[in-house]
């Protein structure tokens, strides 16, 4: 399982104000974390896993092939 950081959508601030535009809510979190589970063969996995602690955001092409 892969873990990140990600933005959240615009509706998470712009949702706080009204048809009027009068604010009636407060903005939600900014980020929020998501999880990717993978399935596979253990050396491809393995490749990933260590493609991702080293911080290379690319890991697709090996997920893919």
């Amino acid at each position: 399982m892969l873990a990140f950081d990600a933005r959240r959508y615009i509706g998470s601030v712009i949702g706080v104000y009204d048809g009027t535009g009068r604010k009636v809510g407060r903005p939600g979190r900014r980020s929020t974390t998501e999880f990717i589970v993978l399935a596979g063969d253990r050396e491809r996995l393995a490749a990933v896993e260590a493609a991702e602690a080293e911080g290379q955001r690319s890991v697709s092409s090996m997920v893919s092939e």
